[in-house]
């Protein structure tokens, strides 16, 4: 059995706007080690100069693909993710400039749910 992670919530802020020629950062974060079956990114978006342009969160909900049942985040990923929560300070967070990848870190949100999806099947 699969396991699917659709978006139930979008709670977003718009800023200010962003120009066709604006070199973006998005910056994703998961504060809050998840419980359950949701989990909660916290992003942030701003221009080439720092200028907050977007923030907001967005939950997901684990699944079943078969019956589309929730379900608790999969171990496989519940041991990689409580890695970076050392006491109430989470270290997960994900940072991208435009569509390259992230130069600080070895991961992003995306390896991470290729890693679940390639492991759950």
């Amino acid at each position: 059995m699969g396991v699917i992670m659709p978006v139930v919530d979008i709670d977003n802020r718009y800023l200010r706007p962003a120009k066709h020629e604006d070199l973006i950062t998005v910056k994703t974060a998961i504060k809050k080690l998840p419980a359950g079956h949701k989990i909660i990114f916290h992003a942030e978006i701003y221009n080439q100069h720092g200028e907050p342009l977007n923030n907001g969160a967005f939950t997901l909900y684990f699944m079943l693909t078969e019956g589309m049942k929730r379900r608790d985040m999969p171990g496989l990923l519940r041991d990689e993710v409580i890695k970076y929560f050392k006491g109430s300070v989470p270290d997960l967070f994900f940072s991208c400039k435009g569509f390259l990848p992230c130069n600080r870190h070895n991961h992003s949100a995306n390896s991470i749910m290729k890693y679940v999806l390639k492991k759950t099947g």
